[in-house]
């Protein structure tokens, strides 16, 4: 295991997604989000990855939810990805608090959602609940205020599950300013991680096959407009 700091996750995330086809605005979202989640010591780099591989090939735009009037979201397209479904929570964080609730029919990485949600809540002041079930992993239900993110249900490693076959995202009306004190004891209350984050040799080296996509090949044109001696030998 290596160490990595968070701007090197984030940088390499980014680039990882976006060589696996997001557009930049989602790949800016996807390394974002891995790093929020690598910040707190939670699964990251592995739920980037396979969402990146279960979607490779894929055209990500046909991976959104069908319809936004709908309280159920979905896509006849596959599981949705988790990043563009996190994104459109964030931009109906309105219609949550109005006490409605939205479920999202099989989601791919759903723990990536969290760090968007994470975000959404610092900036409306509110909280989220977000609950999913995983025939694998079992239930698992989370609690974001603007500082405190709090597991009131499941384990950090159920966080990593690949895919959950409904996550369902539920705006909190009642005043969470005490929430730290009130769960003390009680669940499990994330905090911010600031060392490097370990990471295996074996996902490093898939972060970078994707971010490799990126590269343009290097022409003969290239080459000679590039610095140093072009196509000559001069030493």
């Amino acid at each position: 295991m290596e160490r990595y700091s968070l701007n090197e996750i984030e940088a390499s995330a980014r680039k990882a997604a976006r060589g696996a086809g997001m557009s930049w605005g989602l790949a800016e979202e996807a390394g974002k989000a891995t790093r929020w989640l690598a910040a707190r010591g939670l699964p990251n780099v592995c739920l980037l990855l396979s969402l990146l591989k279960i979607n490779d090939g894929k055209v990500y735009s046909e991976l959104r939810p069908q319809s936004l009037d709908l309280d159920i979201w979905n896509t006849p397209n596959g599981p949705l990805c988790p990043v563009i479904s996190g994104s459109a929570l964030n931009d109906f964080a309105d219609r949550l608090l109005d006490g409605h609730e939205i479920v999202l029919e099989s989601v791919t990485s759903p723990a990536l959602i969290l760090p968007i949600l994470g975000r959404a809540a610092k900036a409306i002041g509110k909280g989220f609940s977000v609950s999913w079930f995983s025939g694998s992993g079992g239930a698992v239900k989370i609690i974001i205020t603007p500082d405190v993110l709090y597991l009131e249900q499941g384990s950090v490693e159920d966080l990593g599950i690949e895919l959950a076959e409904r996550v369902t995202v539920t705006g909190i009306l009642s005043d969470l300013s005490n929430l730290r004190a009130e769960k003390s004891g009680t669940g499990t209350i994330i905090e911010r991680v600031v060392q490097g984050v370990p990471l295996s040799s074996e996902n490093w080296n898939d972060l970078q096959f994707f971010a490799a996509r990126t590269y343009v090949p290097a022409t003969e044109e290239s080459r000679l407009k590039g610095a140093g001696a072009g196509l000559s030998d001069n030493d």
